[in-house]
């Protein structure tokens, strides 16, 4: 019944006046209007390019955002829910970052009291101004 049934495994399509390649054919001389020169490309083959580009460019940069507001800015409700582990761990780092380590507050709270019990601030002992 379908013995005599040939599917091609590669459909030829044609585009305007484009011809097929074959491998065992001619090279294909390229389509051009009639009535322009062969200055380059046009606006119209320029502007699809620039488009896809575009489109491209803002699919890579929102979605990234718009799964980043979703997951450290939207406002899902005052219960539990899957994004919380994420929130608290960017909350501990922006404490971390912003906070001081015990030798590091240790530092201060020294030098501080150096100060204090000295009477005059550190810039007024080594002769330099306060404000810069």
């Amino acid at each position: 019944m379908f013995r005599n049934v040939r599917i091609p495994l590669y459909p030829s399509f044609h585009v305007g006046q484009a011809v097929r390649r074959t491998s065992t054919g001619p090279k294909p001389k390229q389509w051009m209007p009639h009535d322009s020169p062969n200055i380059g490309p046009s606006d119209d083959a320029i502007r699809p390019l620039v488009h896809h580009r575009l489109s491209k460019f803002l699919i890579m940069t929102m979605i990234p955002f718009a799964l980043g507001y979703q997951i450290f800015v939207h406002d899902f409700g005052d219960h539990e829910h899957v994004f919380q582990p994420a929130r608290r761990w960017v909350a501990r780092q922006k404490a971390s970052f912003f906070n001081l380590s015990p030798a590091e507050r240790h530092l201060v709270v020294t030098e501080i009291q150096q100060e204090s019990s000295s009477g005059k601030p550190e810039s007024a002992q080594t002769g330099t101004s306060a404000h810069v």
